[in-house]
């Protein structure tokens, strides 16, 4: 874990709101980079969550990632905590939080997730998953882990879909639930880096809503 933009210098605040950011399969925190200067910009803590997306399987990111979240619960300088994610990113943050939300619970933004599986996954799993553990826990079977993670319940999911995605097509997005689902002209891998999409992202973590 790692704070990657500076605590806000606001006086006589004990805490801030932090933001955590997990990136997607096969990218490292730097892929994140954009969006991390912007919602640092808007007054949050800011804490890369970078984990071996291609090594390891989701759940052990999901518990490590719980683990994490414990340590947070207990830090007097966090006062809520919020997610930002791109793709693998966010399936990781459902599978933490399957084991359970932490008491400073915030929202969740979500980018380009396949939360209902992904075609292209199946489809590259005969090619790639050898080398990609994760693939296989992604493809849209009615079987695969993705498709057997329970239903976030009282939390604030915001979910942000490219148009032009092949990996996480709009309808792969959908999650049981979610509290908003926005479109947006683009495609995956670089769907963070979006003026409009880093702005959608500063009202959800706000309002609770796109704007």
């Amino acid at each position: 874990m790692t704070i990657c933009a500076p605590t806000p210098a606001i006086d006589n605040v004990q805490s801030v709101e932090t933001v955590l950011l997990l990136h997607g399969l096969g990218r490292t925190s730097l892929s994140m980079a954009g969006m991390r200067g912007h919602v640092a910009r808007q007054g949050y803590r800011v804490i890369c969550w970078g984990y071996r997306s291609m090594k390891e399987p989701i759940e052990t990111h999901g518990s490590r990632l719980q683990a994490t979240l414990a340590e947070m619960d207990n830090d007097p300088q966090v006062s809520k905590i919020h997610f930002v994610t791109h793709s693998l990113g966010g399936i990781v943050v459902r599978h933490a939080l399957s084991e359970g939300s932490p008491k400073k619970m915030g929202r969740v933004v979500m980018l380009a997730p396949p939360n209902r599986g992904s075609r292209a996954a199946r489809r590259l799993l005969p090619i790639f998953g050898k080398v990609m553990r994760p693939l296989s826990q992604l493809t849209d079977n009615p079987d695969s882990m993705v498709n057997q993670l329970p239903v976030l319940s009282g939390v604030d999911v915001g979910i942000i879909a490219a148009r032009f995605d092949d990996k996480a097509r709009v309808e792969e997005t959908h999650l049981v639930g979610e509290t908003d689902h926005l479109v947006v002209p683009g495609f995956h891998t670089f769907i963070m880096n979006r003026q409009d999409v880093q702005d959608q992202v500063s009202a959800f973590l706000r309002d609770g809503k796109f704007r």
